[in-house]
C-alpha cells in the first residue's frame, strides 16, 4: 500500500530497523524524496542516520532489513495485525501533535482510531474497592456519550476501565508495551481478545514478536495520553506508571484530572499530589469532564430521573432508603428495615436488577446514583 508518491508502508518499516534513525529523519526522507530508493540513491539516509559512516555497512543492512521486513509482515498477517503509518488517515490525529510520535502503529481490531473522542483512564495495579467503584462510575457515564476509553490493559484500574466499557457496550482501546502477538499474562490476553471481538482495538508501537521490557512501559504511556484530549487518574501512589502518563498528558497540553482519595491511603497519595501541584484538576463527577470536552449534557437524560419513573413497591422503597453511597452490610439492612430476611434478599435482588444498587463483596450494598 502506497502512503505517498512511491513510498510504501513496508519502506518506512524497513527504516525503523536502523537503530539510530529518528522520526525527523524518516519524515524528511518521505517529504523530500519520491521513494525509498530515491532517498538511498541521493545519499540522504547515509548522511542523516547517526553513527552510520560506512557505505558498505549501509548496503548490507538494507539487505538484512529487507529480510526482516518480510518476516515482520508475515508475523503481522498471522496475528491479524495492521500497520498504520503516521501518514495514514486512520493514524490518531491527536497523537501526531506530541513530540516524537511513533512513525508506525501496529493495530489489531478496529483500525479507525479517529472514530471516537478518546479519554484515557489510568491508575494503580493494586486498586482499592473505592478505586474500582469510581472507575466503573466514570466509565459507565463516559460511554453513554460515545467516548472511547483508552488504557494500558494492566491489572487494576486499567482492566476495570476496559471491562466496564465492554459491559456497557462502549468502545475501548488498549495501548500495550509489547508486540500485538505478545500480550501477557493470559488474563490480559483474554481481555484483549474480547475487546477486539467487540469492536475495540489493541495498539502498540512495537513490532510483532517483541516481548515487553521494563523500559517500554514509560514510552507506551506517552501514547496513551497522546491519543486522548483528557487523561483521568483514579488511584496512584507517588510513584508509578499512571503518574508518568499524567505528566506526559500535562506536557502535551492535554487536560488532566485526578480523583481525590483518603489522605491516609497510599493509593491516593499520587492523585492527591497531582491535584495539589496543579497538574491535575479535581475529578468529583463525570459530568464536569464531559462538559469540558464540549459535549452537551442536555442530550443525556438524567439517570436518576429515569429511575424514578420505575414504580417501586413499598418494601423496595424501605430497603432502598437504607442504602446510600456508603456501603452497608445486609445484616444491618435487615435489622433496620423490620422486614424478614427472605423479603430483604428478594428486594435487594430486584433493586439491583433495576439498577438502583450494586452488591459488593461480603454482602455489602451501595446506591449506584
Amino acid at each position: 500500500m502506497f502512503i505517498k508518491d512511491n513510498w510504501m508502508v513496508k519502506d518506512v518499516l524497513l527504516l525503523t530497523y536502523f537503530k539510530n534513525i529518528t522520526f525527523d529523519v524518516i519524515d524528511r526522507a518521505v517529504a523530500t524524496h519520491n521513494s525509498l530508493n530515491d532517498a538511498i540513491d541521493s545519499g540522504f539516509l547515509q548522511k542523516n542516520i547517526k553513527n552510520l559512516l560506512v557505505e558498505d555497512l549501509f548496503s548490507n543492512q538494507i539487505d538484512e532489513f529487507s529480510d526482516k521486513v518480510d518476516e515482520q509482515l508475515d508475523l503481522c498477517h498471522n496475528s491479524q495485525t495492521n500497520i498504520i503509518s503516521i501518514y495514514d488517515e486512520n493514524y490518531p490525529y491527536l497523537l501526531k501533535e506530541i513530540p516524537y510520535p511513533p512513525v508506525l502503529l501496529f493495530v489489531k481490531g478496529n483500525k479507525n482510531l479517529n472514530q471516537f473522542k478518546n479519554i484515557s483512564i489510568v491508575g494503580t495495579r493494586n486498586n482499592s474497592q473505592y478505586g474500582k467503584l469510581v472507575t466503573e462510575k466514570f466509565v459507565e457515564e463516559f460511554v453513554k456519550y460515545d467516548l472511547s476509553i483508552i488504557s494500558g490493559l494492566a491489572r487494576g484500574i486499567d482492566s476495570h476501565a476496559h471491562l466496564t466499557a465492554l459491559r456497557n457496550n462502549g468502545n475501548t482501546v488498549a495501548v500495550i508495551a509489547s508486540g500485538i502477538d505478545k500480550v501477557s499474562p493470559q488474563i490480559s490476553a483474554k481481555l484483549a481478545e474480547d475487546m477486539v471481538e467487540k469492536g475495540g482495538s489493541i495498539v502498540s508501537e512495537y513490532k510483532c514478536g517483541v516481548s515487553a521490557k521494563q523500559g517500554y512501559f514509560p514510552q507506551r504511556n506517552r501514547i496513551i495520553s497522546g491519543m486522548s484530549s483528557t487523561t483521568l487518574v483514579v488511584e496512584s501512589d507517588t510513584k508509578g506508571g499512571s503518574l508518568i502518563t499524567a505528566r506526559f498528558a500535562f506536557n502535551q497540553n492535554r487536560d488532566v484530572y485526578a480523583v481525590p482519595g483518603n489522605i491516609n491511603s497510599t493509593k491516593s497519595h499520587g492523585t492527591n499530589r497531582l491535584i495539589r501541584e496543579n497538574i491535575a484538576q479535581i475529578a468529583l463527577n463525570p459530568s464536569d469532564i464531559i462538559k469540558s470536552l464540549g459535549i452537551d449534557l442536555i442530550k443525556q437524560e438524567n439517570l436518576f430521573a429515569e429511575k424514578q419513573k420505575l414504580e417501586l413497591s413499598e418494601e423496595e422503597n424501605i430497603v432502598l432508603n437504607l442504602i446510600s453511597s456508603e456501603e452497608i452490610q445486609i445484616d444491618e439492612i435487615i435489622n433496620k428495615s423490620n422486614l424478614d430476611s427472605p423479603t430483604v434478599m428478594v428486594k435487594l435482588l430486584e433493586l439491583e436488577y433495576k439498577g438502583f444498587i450494586k452488591q459488593l463483596p461480603g454482602k455489602h450494598y451501595i446506591k449506584t446514583f
